[in-house]
């Protein structure tokens, strides 16, 4: 169909600090012209710098102990910094072009983390699969 879809998907297994797993969710429904879609990130380590990766497919990659949801190759949005409760989001602003209908993206979150287990220094969200539309 030509709706608007926003669903989460898979487990990363990949925890940070105090065992916590960072959330991954939509903000709105990724509508043709929405300017106001993003992509939240809560449940993750206060004061921390985290990215959205985002790909047309998604993934069950196993690295290390953790699962890599998005395939490669992927693109990584600009870093942030979550607030005092381990929160933050990055804007996705949908343009109104119908070349997009039917565009779908995979998207999870990494979060710099000491305790994090991937690579020694990551948490990961769960995916967020995303499909633009009406």
């Amino acid at each position: 169909g030509n709706a608007a879809f926003a669903q989460t998907y898979g487990a990363s297994l990949c925890p940070g600090t105090g065992g916590k797993l960072p959330h991954i969710a939509a903000n709105g429904l990724p509508r043709l012209g929405n300017s106001n879609f993003a992509v939240d990130l809560s449940n993750a380590r206060p004061g921390a710098f985290a990215t959205l990766g985002l790909g047309f497919a998604p993934s069950s990659l196993a690295v290390d102990t953790c699962r890599v949801l998005v395939a490669v190759p992927f693109q990584s949005l600009p870093l942030f910094a979550t607030n005092n409760l381990g929160m933050g989001s990055t804007p996705f602003p949908v343009p109104a072009s119908p070349s997009f209908q039917g565009l779908q993206l995979f998207g999870q979150y990494a979060v710099f983390d000491p305790a994090g287990r991937l690579f020694g220094g990551f948490a990961l969200s769960e995916g967020l699969w995303l499909r633009i539309g009406t």
